[in-house]
C-alpha cells in the first residue's frame, strides 16, 4: 500500500487497466516510447528546417524574420489560448493540432516569399506553444503513472523519462540533418565540380571566402558582405530544397499519424486530496478528482496569478537567458559560424555532432541532479556556458582553426541538454500543481528570449549579442540563488536532489 501523489493528469482506464504491476509499468513504457518516436520524426523536422532559416532565407533576412514571427505569435498564445485549449481537448489533441500546423512552415519554404512565411509562421507559433507546453507534461505524466507502481519515488521517474525523451527527441535531429546534408552537400558537390577554385570535404565545406574576417563574432549581416558570399549561405540549386522539404514533410505526417492513432489521451484534472491506494487496484481514476473550470476567464486569472508570483519572477531571467541561448544557436550559431566558415551544406554535419552530445548530457542529467543536487549542477551549467561565450568572442577563425566550429558545436549541444532537463526540473518541483499553466508560462518565458534574439540579429553584431548574453546569465543564476535561499529558507517547496 502506498500513497498516492497529487498530480494534475488522468491516464485513461482503457489503457492502464486492472493489471498486474510489471504489465503496468510496460504499458507506461510502451506509451512513452510511442510518445517519444513521434516527437523524434516531427522534432526533429522543425529543428532542421528552423537551423537552416537564417541561411537559406538570409536574402531580405526572410528566415529570421519568419522565425521572431513565429516565437512573439507562440509567447502570446502560451499566455492567452494555450492552456484553455489543452484544457478543452486533452494533451494529445493539442499535441497533434500544434504538430499540424507546423507541416504548413515546412511547406512554406517551396515558396518562401514574405507574404507566404510570414502567415505560416504565425501558424507554427500557435503550434509550437501547444507542442512545448504538452511535450514537458507528458514526460511527467509517464513518471507519474510509473511511480504508482515502481519501488522509487515519482520523482525519480519524472527525471528519467524526461532525460530520456529529450536524448530522443535530439536523435530525430540527428537522422534529418543527415538528411539534410546528403541532399545539399551532394548538390553543392555537382555544381563546385564544374570550378577550379574551391575546396569540398567534411570536414572545411567549401571555402569560398578568402578570409574569415566576417565571421564568427564579426558577423554585423552587413548586406554588402552578404551578397558578396550569397553561396555559403543559399543553396545554388533550388530543386534541393524542395527535394529536402518534400522529404520532411513525409517524415511529419508519419509522426502526426502515430501520435493521432496510438498516443494516449490525458485529461486535465486538480486532486483534491492524496488517497490510499492498492497496487493491484486501477489507479489511473483517481475518484477524489474533479474537473477543474475550463473556462476562459478562469484560466486566464490563473494563468496571470502564476505569472505574477514571485517563485516565477524569480526563474524568469533564466528561461529568459535559455531563450536567447536558444536563438544564438539557432540563428548565430548556423549562419556566423557553421555556414560563413565551413559553407551551407556543412550545417547538418555540425548539428548532428551538437545533437549526439545533446543526447549524451540529456541521458546523464537527471542522475547528476539526483546525485549532486539542482544547485551545483545550475553552477556548472553556468560556468561551462560562460565558457562557450568567450570561445566565440575571442577566436579569430583561420584555415587552420576551421575545426573550432564543431568544437563550438559540442559545447553548446551539451549545455543545451543541461538547461533543458534542468529548468524542467525546477518548474515541475516549484509548481507541482496546474501544470498545463506552469509549463505553459515556462514555455512562453523561454519564447520571449527567443523571439527577441530572432528580432535583434540583423541589427547586432555577433559580439554584442554575446556580451548581452552573458550579462543576463550572471543576472539569472543570481535571481536564481536568490530564488533557493527566500522559498526553500520558508520550505515552500521539497527539494530536488540534494541541495548542495
Amino acid at each position: 500500500m502506498r500513497m498516492a501523489r497529487n498530480d494534475v493528469t488522468d491516464v485513461p482506464r482503457k489503457v492502464y487497466g486492472n493489471l498486474s504491476k510489471r504489465k503496468n509499468i510496460r504499458k507506461v513504457t510502451i506509451n512513452f516510447y510511442i510518445f517519444a518516436l513521434g516527437c523524434l520524426l516531427l522534432q526533429g523536422t522543425i529543428m532542421s528546417v528552423s537551423s537552416l532559416q537564417s541561411s537559406i532565407n538570409i536574402k531580405k533576412n526572410i528566415g529570421t524574420k519568419t522565425l521572431g514571427t513565429s516565437k512573439l505569435t507562440s509567447t502570446l498564445a502560451g499566455l492567452f489560448c494555450t492552456p484553455l485549449i489543452i484544457r478543452k481537448i486533452g494533451y494529445k489533441w493539442s499535441l497533434v493540432l500544434g504538430e499540424t500546423a507546423a507541416i504548413l512552415f515546412v511547406a512554406g519554404n517551396f515558396y518562401p516569399a514574405p507574404y507566404i512565411m510570414i502567415p505560416v509562421g504565425i501558424l507554427e507559433g500557435i503550434g509550437s506553444s501547444l507542442v512545448w507546453t504538452t511535450m514537458p507534461i507528458y514526460n511527467i505524466v509517464f513518471g507519474q503513472m510509473h511511480g504508482l507502481y515502481g519501488s522509487k519515488e515519482s520523482d525519480d521517474y519524472e527525471r528519467k523519462y524526461t532525460g530520456q525523451f529529450f536524448a530522443i527527441l535530439r536523435s530525430g535531429r540527428i537522422f534529418t540533418s543527415i538528411l539534410s546534408y546528403a541532399i545539399l552537400y551532394s548538390t553543392r558537390s555537382d555544381i563546385e565540380n564544374t570550378t577550379t577554385n574551391s575546396t569540398v570535404g567534411l570536414f572545411n565545406g567549401t571555402t569560398m571566402m578568402n578570409n574569415y574576417e566576417h565571421c564568427g563574432a564579426n558577423d554585423c549581416q552587413n548586406p554588402n558582405v552578404t551578397k558578396k558570399f550569397l553561396n555559403n549561405y543559399v543553396p545554388p540549386n533550388a530543386i534541393s530544397v524542395y527535394s529536402l522539404m518534400g522529404a520532411f514533410i513525409l517524415v511529419a505526417l508519419c509522426a502526426i499519424g502515430l501520435h493521432a492513432k496510438f498516443l494516449v489521451n490525458s485529461e486535465v484534472k486538480n486532486v483534491t486530496k492524496p488517497t490510499e491506494i492498492d497496487e493491484s487496484e486501477d489507479v489511473s481514476v483517481d475518484k477524489t478528482t474533479k474537473k477543474i473550470d475550463v473556462s476562459l476567464l478562469a484560466t486566464l486569472k490563473a494563468t496571470m496569478k502564476h505569472t505574477i508570483s514571485l517563485k516565477q519572477i524569480l526563474l524568469f531571467p533564466m528561461l529568459l537567458h535559455y531563450g536567447l541561448f536558444l536563438a544564438f544557436v539557432y540563428s548565430e550559431m548556423n549562419r556566423a559560424f557553421s555556414s560563413c566558415i565551413l559553407g551551407v551544406e556543412m550545417v547538418g554535419p555540425v548539428l548532428v555532432l551538437y545533437d549526439v552530445f545533446h543526447i549524451g548530457a540529456s541521458l546523464l542529467i537527471g542522475k547528476i541532479i539526483g546525485f549532486f543536487g539542482k544547485n551545483a549542477t545550475v553552477a556548472t551549467i553556468a560556468t561551462l556556458t560562460l565558457a562557450n561565450y568567450l570561445l566565440c568572442e575571442f577566436w579569430k577563425p583561420t584555415t587552420s582553426t576551421t575545426f573550432l566550429v564543431y568544437f563550438l558545436s559540442v559545447g553548446f549541444g551539451v549545455t543545451d541538454a543541461l538547461w533543458k532537463n534542468s529548468t524542467v526540473a525546477i518548474v515541475a518541483q516549484y509548481f507541482p500543481e496546474n501544470r498545463e499553466i506552469s509549463f505553459s508560462v515556462r514555455n512562453v518565458c523561454i519564447t520571449i528570449g527567443i523571439t527577441i534574439g530572432y528580432f535583434w540579429s540583423p541589427f547586432l553584431c555577433v559580439g554584442s549579442k554575446i556580451y548581452i548574453h552573458i550579462a543576463l546569465l550572471v543576472i539569472s543564476v543570481l535571481a536564481y540563488g536568490v530564488a533557493e535561499f527566500h522559498l526553500y529558507r520558508k520550505n515552500d517547496t521539497p527539494t530536488i536532489g540534494r541541495q548542495k
